[in-house]
């Protein structure tokens, strides 16, 4: 190579040095004109929201609308008095770790899942779980604050996305309710494909929970009184959920009757007891799965908290298995809470004997105390050949009396419960 090459080539290297020396100026350079950027419209959204609610009067409602910081994706506002329940922000490990080590802050604003700052905003109150996650639309949050007194009670506008997804976590005794619940729809033959036996389905539920995250949200609009609810479905890691089915169990103290509360037709594969339980088929889930419905109502924090949701999958591939009890412990587990079952049927009474008592005990299978289960008589109690009673003295004795009897069938409605569980027969 000749000299003059030799000059070009160490002219080329230069001058790709100082593009690189440029460039790496230049871009950091912008990283700290962006993080002055975003202290600066931090503190001004803490200036903005310092002392929330205190000037809104008793039984005023007043609108906000501010400018979201940082191009946050996600803003999180906690009440402090109404501690959360830790169990509930697992997937929200930053704003978890914060709030358990007692900071005093309730403000925390999130971008992709880095912590960007939080700061104490006043004391507002906020309905279940005791915090509202807010997505900025068009680089805005807009959200409503009703005067309490020395508090100030903190709702979303109808038009605000929220990302306040609550974890559904259900208990082994509530699941093995919504079962026995399932159980007792598709034996009455409304539902082709609730479980038809309840310790086989509280076996796959117990192998689908580690295998599933379910998060719920409920969205509430005062302006036309409705609430949205919507599930999510995820799988976790590479778990493929085959014949995956989600009940979702409303107590009967906050909806009676769902047909009267449903304010839309409810979309996908969709199974529906109006006494309550609503029932989503899929053939499988590989990927997250968002279901909805919504309620002419607004529900109350009890309400909400009672909700019990439960996936349930027969098949399950790529997934863990449960590891945590033995073969044994684990049908200990089923037998100890699979509970409460009446099977009464028709009743007939000898021609030759037209008085007869039925031990209703007798009729009853239960992994619990039996001596704490009750009976009551559902609807009419009679067909006009055949009257039955409860023993006033014993009511787990059904009586039953025939007039003009010739042999025929007589089927009577009871309900078996424990206090907490029941059961048709």
């Amino acid at each position: 190579m000749g000299k003059r090459g030799q000059a070009d080539v160490i002219k080329y290297f230069i001058t790709a040095v100082v593009i690189i020396l440029i460039s790496l100026f230049g871009f950091n350079a912008v990283k700290k004109l962006n993080e002055r950027t975003c202290k600066t419209e931090l503190a001004k959204f803490e200036i903005s929201l310092n002392d929330l609610g205190r000037g809104v009067k008793y039984g005023d409602v007043m609108d906000f609308t501010e400018n979201a910081p940082c191009n946050a994706d996600e803003i999180y506002f906690f009440d402090l008095e109404r501690k959360t329940d830790p169990m509930l922000l697992e997937h929200l490990p930053l704003i978890k770790n914060a709030l358990e080590e007692g900071v005093q802050e309730n403000v925390f604003v999130l971008k992709e899942g880095r912590l960007l700052g939080s700061f104490y905003s006043g004391n507002v109150e906020i309905s279940y779980p005791n915090y509202i996650c807010l997505i900025p639309k068009y680089g805005k949050i807009s959200f409503f604050l009703e005067g309490k007194g020395q508090r100030a009670h903190m709702a979303s506008a109808c038009s605000q996305p929220e990302c306040t997804y609550i974890p559904v976590g259900t208990e082994n005794e509530d699941a093995v309710g919504v079962i026995n619940e399932a159980v007792s729809f598709g034996n009455e033959g409304g539902c082709e494909n609730c479980p038809g036996e309840p310790k086989e389905a509280f076996s796959d539920f117990a192998k689908t929970r580690p295998n599933v995250d379910i998060f719920r949200k409920y969205e509430y609009c005062k302006e036309d009184g409705r609430t949205s609810v919507e599930i999510v479905i995820r799988p976790k890691g590479n778990a493929h959920l085959k014949n995956f089915r989600f009940f979702e169990s409303l107590p009967k103290e906050c909806i009676d009757d769902l047909q009267q509360y449903l304010a839309a037709e409810i979309k996908g594969d969709v199974e529906i007891k109006f006494d309550p339980l609503i029932i989503w088929n899929f053939e499988d889930v590989e990927d997250e799965e968002k279901i909805s419905y919504i309620l002419n109502a607004g529900l109350t924090d009890q309400c909400k908290e009672a909700i019990e949701g439960i996936g349930i999958s027969d098949i399950i591939e790529n997934g863990v298995e449960l590891s945590l009890l033995s073969d044994n412990e684990f049908s200990s587990t089923i037998e100890r809470h699979t509970g409460l079952w009446l099977n009464s049927g028709s009743i007939v009474l000898p021609v030759n004997n037209p008085k007869s008592t039925i031990n209703l005990h007798q009729k009853t299978q239960y992994n619990g105390n039996k001596n704490g289960v009750s009976y009551r008589i559902i609807g009419s109690a009679s067909d006009g050949t055949i009257t039955c009673a409860l023993d006033a003295a014993d009511n787990k004795q059904l009586r039953c009396e025939a007039r003009e009897y010739k042999g025929e069938p007589f089927s009577l409605k009871i309900q078996a419960t424990d206090g907490k569980y029941s059961s048709e027969g």
